[in-house]
């Protein structure tokens, strides 16, 4: 497969970041544990983070998209420049087919796309992100 080609001045998202403004709404869980994706691309501000952070934990409630930080996420694996995260998820749903893929946001810039093309696409739905603390 070939590699993801960026335009001049693109960054690369990473499609389970952490919440915060500035950050790309992916979608939120729905009733079965899915993400349900939104149409359109949806940068989220500190007004939406902290009204929506009085309910359960935002990462078990939405998905978000952020700047992929390589090196500085635990998931880089930093010998094969990629994502460890997306093979991972990747063997525990292997999609038995890759269906149409349905309209992203970010696929255009997604860590993920780039590395594994449709079938990460398709197994992306069941990505829930568990909030660790982060250091400051």
């Amino acid at each position: 497969m070939s590699k993801l080609k960026l335009k001049s001045g693109q960054s690369s998202l990473c499609p389970s970041h952490a919440p915060k403004a500035g950050n790309i709404l992916l979608g939120y869980v729905g009733k079965k544990g899915e993400i349900n994706f939104l149409d359109q691309r949806l940068e989220v501000d500190q007004d939406f983070i902290d009204e929506a952070s009085k309910g359960r934990d935002l990462g078990k409630r939405f998905r978000f998209a952020g700047n992929c930080s390589k090196n500085g996420c635990g998931h880089w694996d930093k010998e094969g420049s990629k994502c460890s995260l997306i093979a991972e998820i990747n063997d525990r749903f292997q999609a038995k087919e890759v269906r149409a893929l349905r309209s992203c946001s970010i696929r255009n810039q997604c860590v993920w796309f780039a590395q594994s093309g449709p079938e990460a696409c398709t197994n992306c739905k069941y990505v829930i992100r568990e909030m660790r603390a982060e250091s400051k």
